[in-house]
């Protein structure tokens, strides 16, 4: 197969990942909450349990393509595991059983983005303007399909979501088949292996923080449906707009990858948490549905920047055989412990402080000082570089 055959199908798969996410993990909170009668609380406690599962799978997942060098079995295990999984979660009643199918949803379906994202760039031995465009016909999934499903959703009702997603998941598990699995890894480096011990490096593991403070940041968008919810004139439209316009955002800013790589990666990443600091602002001082909007402009803005520049920064720091349970380790660290830590504060805090605006504006100054010490790293990081000149 040549490369722009399959690179077009990893654009396609790519599409499709997007299109799983849309059609069950961007509408089942607010699913269980409407059918469920879940309080705001519940429902930031399911997002805490939910972000912890996805930590666990994250790493499991990441780890299983590493020892057995192998990322398309790995795909179809994730996949297979979600649909009984899923299913399992849109019908039971009792709460506990909803928290524990919504932890194992999480467990399986957060590292698709990982797997996916490793297979291409040990594939295309980290093209990064390709990995950009590759992005950026997911976000154009993303956005199209939001605002269309939140919209078809309020038509019909939230019985066609387990349809939807075993549909999207037989099309990608059939399109995984026909593309060959990854050849990053050389026959040397297999052959050596690898242990977590070989991911402790000090540049890794500050780069880890920095992605903990921002994701508690960033991870506030979840909090979206539940904001929506309780706004004066939000509805299901309104947030599958919102969802929408943060896809539509992401798409110039990742399909020009290429070009923005010629900033060091650490300020991409500082330009990517002040619109994400810009977008907890948004959540804070909103009166309106549209600021809810704008805030999901704000999130999609800073995703589309931060994602391919933490995967450049890991990618770079991490050794090779362990690249995939680096790069997993990372989105677990910025999704689940940073969604964790977020979450479980403002569900923690918010009737202590009245609310949730006191809560987001905490982690926005947490937001800040991660700023300085991205920076921080940035300047030691090239005056090590001109030292060994």
């Amino acid at each position: 197969m040549n490369n722009r055959s399959l690179s077009i199908r990893f654009f396609i798969l790519k599409a499709l990942h997007y299109a799983i996410l849309v059609s069950y993990g961007s509408f089942i909170l607010a699913y269980l909450k409407q059918e469920r009668a879940l309080s705001d609380s519940r429902s930031s406690l399911l997002l805490m349990i939910y972000t912890i599962g996805a930590f666990f799978g994250q790493f499991v997942f990441g780890r299983l393509c590493d020892y057995f060098h192998t990322h398309k079995k790995v795909f179809f295990l994730a996949c297979g595991a979600i649909a009984p999984v899923a299913l399992a979660l849109f019908y039971v009643h009792a709460f506990p059983a909803i928290a524990l199918f919504y932890a194992l949803f999480g467990f399986c379906s957060m590292p698709l983005s990982a797997i996916v994202d490793t297979w291409f760039l040990d594939s295309f031995s980290g093209n990064t303007a390709l990995y950009g465009k590759m992005l950026a016909c997911g976000a154009c999934a993303y956005a199209l399909l939001s605002f269309t499903y939140g919209k078809l959703l309020d038509a019909v009702g939230y019985g066609i979501m387990p349809y939807c997603l075993l549909a999207l998941e037989a099309v990608a598990c059939g399109l995984a088949a026909m593309m060959p699995d990854a050849s990053g890894v050389t026959a040397a480096q297999a052959q050596k292996g690898g242990t977590v011990k070989a991911l402790s490096c000090a540049p890794l593991l500050v780069m880890l923080i920095a992605l903990l403070a921002m994701g508690m940041c960033g991870n506030t968008y979840s909090l979206l449906p539940v904001l929506m919810d309780n706004m004066k004139g939000g509805n299901l439209g309104l947030l599958g707009l919102a969802m929408s316009a943060s896809g539509v955002l992401q798409i110039p800013f990742m399909f020009f990858t290429g070009k923005l790589g010629r900033i060091p990666p650490r300020y991409r990443m500082i330009i990517a948490g002040s619109s994400l600091f810009m977008m907890v602002i948004c959540f804070s001082f909103g009166n309106s549905p549209w600021y809810l909007v704008l805030g999901a402009c704000l999130s999609g803005t800073g995703w589309s920047i931060l994602l391919p520049a933490y995967r450049e920064l890991v990618g770079a720091l991490a050794p090779a055989e362990l690249r995939t349970t680096a790069q997993s380790l990372a989105d677990a660290t910025y999704l689940s412990l940073g969604g964790v830590s977020s979450s479980g504060f403002v569900s923690s805090t918010s009737a202590v402080l009245g609310g949730t605006r006191y809560p987001l504006l905490i982690i926005g100054g947490i937001q800040l000082a991660d700023i300085l010490l991205i920076l921080i790293a940035q300047k030691r990081s090239s005056k090590r570089a001109v030292d060994r000149l």
